[in-house]
């Protein structure tokens, strides 16, 4: 079965998403893995920690024929490089934006002449970049600390955290797996038709 691992390299930390084409269709496992304030680790190890969790610690599913990641700076890159290096490694490496556009096409969005604005909203600040559609190239960037998904978290987290404070339980609530549960909603974007997100109920990354 045809497989890829994709990897997603970010401030607070990187996605993995293992895509698996089977005779009955696409599926897909994403993990993540958050970058720990406590413990120094360099990107480019944090990028091999994930891939050996998908390949190694996901059960019943086949090793990747390729590994992508994407990085966003020529620093993400390097530092990705030198520990494919010590490792023995090989991994594909691509621009963010050149990624954002392959999902683009996969979505619907036509290769036509002139370009296309992208916003990336990260943990840390949001990015705005305009790409000519059809070599890929950044016409022009530009970023944001002002709107941030850590700031979004932490309005949802102070919404949540009121709400709870005026129910009526026995039950104490654990703020850090209440906040842990409130960075999965600023990752949805809600559809016209369903406005607003649930809040998981097993765990940060469960919907």
């Amino acid at each position: 079965m045809p497989t890829s691992l994709g990897i997603s390299v970010g401030a607070s930390g990187v996605g993995a998403a293992l895509l698996v084409d089977t005779a009955t269709g696409l599926t897909s496992e994403y993990r993540r893995l958050a970058v720990d304030s406590g413990r120094h680790r360099d990107v480019g190890d944090l990028v091999f920690d994930a891939i050996s969790l998908m390949t190694t610690q996901v059960v019943d599913q086949p090793v990747p024929d390729a590994v992508t990641v994407a990085y966003r700076t020529e620093e993400q890159a390097d530092a990705i490089r030198t520990a494919a290096e010590r490792r023995g490694k090989l991994v594909r490496l691509v621009p963010e934006t050149t990624a954002l556009l392959a999902y683009l096409r996969t979505v619907g969005v036509r290769s036509e002449p002139g370009s296309v604005a992208i916003a990336d909203m990260g943990a840390s600040g949001t990015t705005v970049s305009v790409l000519d559609q059809g070599s890929g190239t950044v016409l022009r960037s530009a970023r944001t600390e002002d709107v941030s998904g850590n700031a979004v978290g932490t309005v949802i987290y102070d919404h949540v955290h009121r709400a709870t404070n005026r129910m009526r339980t026995r039950m104490p609530v654990d703020p850090a797996l209440l906040k842990a549960r409130c960075q999965a909603p600023r990752k949805c974007s809600p559809l016209p038709s369903e406005p607003g997100s649930t809040l998981p109920k097993r765990g940060p990354m469960h919907r």
